[in-house]
Formats: structure tokens, sequence, C-alpha cells
């Protein structure tokens, strides 16, 4: 770390996700400061030593990362579920999220910087 920002990249683990919570596989490593997730669905999100996602955790949309501060505490990992069942991808503006509602099953990705 210089000056309080990370310097380069670590570890980057893949989280498949359905209508139960999912955790992904190894904790982060002990120097990972900052985290990137992105997701290919809408999804819920909990970041902690052994988490486990609902529908009132953090809500992170699909095709928009966001970064995450992690405490120095060691051992993090994420855990995500899915943000709703349908899988509604047509333009039909049938529902309250726009063109392609982006719900279902789906996959996060979790970029580690060091």
């Amino acid at each position: 770390m210089k000056d309080g920002l990370p310097q380069y990249l670590g570890n980057e683990q893949k989280i498949s996700f359905t209508a139960t919570s999912a955790q992904c596989a190894s904790a982060m490593h002990d120097n990972t400061r900052v985290i990137r997730l992105a997701s290919t669905k809408h999804c819920y999100i909990e970041i902690g030593h052994n988490p486990t996602a609902t529908t009132s955790s953090t809500f992170l949309p699909r095709n928009m990362p966001e970064y995450f501060a992690v405490p120095q505490t060691g051992l993090m990992k994420v855990a995500a579920i899915r943000a709703g069942a349908t899988n509604d991808d047509d333009d039909d503006d049938d529902d309250n999220f726009g063109e392609g509602d982006g719900l279902g099953d789906g996959d996060l990705l979790i970029t580690e910087f060091c």
C-alpha cells in the first residue's frame, strides 16, 4: 500500500449464486484492503468471516461494478444470493426494472486489490 491506496491486483474468484446464499471458496488474502464486485445479475451481497447473504443484505445491480473496503482482520469472504426468481430479459417493460430486468441466477466476480 502506498498513501493508503492499493498497489496491485490480487486474487480473483467467482461465485455462482441462486436462491440460496453462496460463499466464495477461499478467504481473501491478508493484504487485501479493497475488493471490486461485479455481477451478471442483480443480487444481494454480504462480506464477513462466514457471511450469509439475504434479501436484507446490500443490493448490487448487474453490470455495475462496486468497490468495497475490507477490514484488516483477514479471512474475509463474500456471499451472494439472487435478487429475484424470474429472468425476464425481453423488452416488453412489464416490470419495474426496465429493459431486461436482470433477475435470476448469476455469477459474482470478486477482484482483490492489495
